[in-house]
């Protein structure tokens, strides 16, 4: 799981440097593999302006340029069929360093002195994703409005400086598969006060529908499916996402599609929980059902590939044909387009064992199975699909419509642990006092009722006496 350090932030201050936090987070139990600092490895590239453009007299397709980078004006030459003067571009001057190991020197091209280079996006490690407005084979044009920035160091300005941390995380800490599960071991690791800039979503009340703009769902596979919630949005937008949105979802190794794909991805990573959005015009009769496939049945999920199912394997179906395999992947037929206007966002939770024999028996393993398979809270799919259509309004993608479906047939059980103070202490080796244990405790969101461990929603790992000491013991030198 990879999480930005810049995303962390709205969780817990965090005011030490990315390595220092990892070795922090490494002795709390949130093993760091890589830090990834990007930005780092690009150095004297800044912001010019092209002042003038000649003909090279010694090669037909090379130009010779004057360009303006704040405090003088440096020659370049360049093969770029893209420019012009008075365009805006990174320059890469003498010296400089770009992503690879790549380093620019004055030198000669047929005759002519190049002081430098001018930059496409590719140089500068960043893509169409990030900039869809740019071409892919030419040099990077950038805002007009930059003009006043001449000279500045293009980290600064393009915000390409961030640090990145990549988690190991364990099969029993599926919260920890979110960046809000991270900022909480953050918070605790820090020892700093846990923010929650979601407390709005927790506190939102929506009332339950039998049916909304004709919608209607059934679980006939309780034993595989625990929760299912729908909510809809109408007059949708679709259109690339807000750059902010793409930066978050890149940093944790996600492509950008569009603003609807990109809310699902951007929710499941930062609170740990997978949604599908469909189509409401793809779903025959409006009416959704999760059940069991046929032996035989087929379905071409949205990487085009036909998968043969059978009876153990769980589908999100409508009334003629199956539209996704259950907390796998959609189906090709109910992908968000550029012309859908209505969208239903599904937030469920399925039956780890089941989502993880389909992805095998599928040959596809997905970010969305590799979580569910680990066994998820039933009671964060209502957040998740309450902070997706928050998204929606955020970004203006389209009309929330008041109400959710919510079908939840299993209940989802709230371990209670007896606190047993000298049980612990025997399992640590300490001498520990219950207040201690509850303060180390309460740090990671764990209330104490009197004797009483009960575990939060996010964290069903925890069973026995022996998880409990497993978390104070991991906390104790705090």
């Amino acid at each position: 799981m990879k999480a930005s350090i810049e995303w962390l932030k709205e969780y817990s201050d965090i005011d030490v440097d990315a390595t220092t936090l990892g070795d922090i987070l490494t002795m709390t139990g949130s093993k760091v593999e890589t830090i990834d600092q990007l930005g780092n490895d690009i150095k004297n590239v800044v912001v010019g302006k092209i002042l003038e453009i000649k003909k090279h007299p010694n090669a037909d397709k090379l130009v010779v340029t004057k360009v303006d980078v704040g405090n003088e004006i440096i020659q370049i030459v360049t093969g770029a069929k893209n420019i012009k003067e008075g365009d805006i571009v990174p320059i890469a001057k003498d010296g400089a360093e770009l992503p690879g190991g790549v380093k620019i020197t004055t030198g000669k091209l047929r005759g002519i002195d190049s002081c430098g280079m001018m930059c496409s996006i590719g140089e500068l490690n960043l893509t169409l994703n990030d900039y869809p407005n740019q071409i892919e084979d030419g040099i990077m044009i950038l805002d007009k409005n930059l003009e006043k920035e001449l000279g500045k160091d293009i980290v600064e300005i393009l915000d390409l400086k961030e640090d990145i941390i990549d988690f190991e995380i364990t099969s029993n800490r599926p919260d920890c598969l979110s960046i809000e599960g991270l900022g909480r071991e953050t918070a605790a690791s820090l020892n700093k006060p846990f923010k929650n800039p979601r407390k709005n979503i927790d506190d939102l009340k929506v009332d339950n529908k039998k049916e909304i703009e004709g919608l209607k769902v059934d679980i006939t596979a309780p034993d595989l499916c625990y929760r299912y919630i729908a909510r809809v949005v109408k007059n949708v937008k679709i259109a690339p996402s807000p750059k902010w949105m793409v930066k978050r979802l890149k940093a944790c190794g996600v492509r950008s599609i569009n603003n609807i794909v990109d809310i699902t991805n951007y929710v499941m990573l930062e609170l740990g929980q997978p949604m599908h959005a469909f189509d409401i015009n793809s779903i025959e009769g409006k009416h959704i059902t999760v059940r069991r496939a046929k032996n035989g049945e087929k379905i071409t999920t949205l990487d085009e590939q036909e998968r043969i199912l059978d009876e153990n394997n769980l589908v999100i179906a409508d009334e003629k044909k199956a539209v996704a395999i259950a907390g796998v992947m959609g189906g090709l037929n109910s992908e968000i387009e550029e012309t859908t206007k209505t969208v239903v966002f599904e937030s469920a939770v399925f039956n780890g064992g089941s989502v993880r024999k389909t992805a095998k028996s599928v040959g596809l393993r997905t970010e969305a199975s590799s979580r569910f398979e680990k066994g998820l809270s039933s009671e964060n799919a209502l957040r998740a699909v309450n902070r997706a259509v928050e998204l929606v309004e955020l970004i203006g993608a389209g009309e929330v419509i008041e109400g959710k479906i919510d079908v939840y047939p299993t209940k989802q059980k709230i371990n209670k642990i007896k606190l047993d103070v000298e049980k612990i202490n025997n399992l640590l080796g300490t001498n520990l006092s219950k207040q201690e244990m509850i303060e180390i405790l309460e740090k990671l969101d764990i209330k104490v009722d009197k004797d009483t461990v009960i575990s939060p929603y996010f964290r069903m790992d925890l069973e026995f006496v022996a998880d409990v000491a497993e978390e104070v013991r991991t906390f104790l030198w705090i």
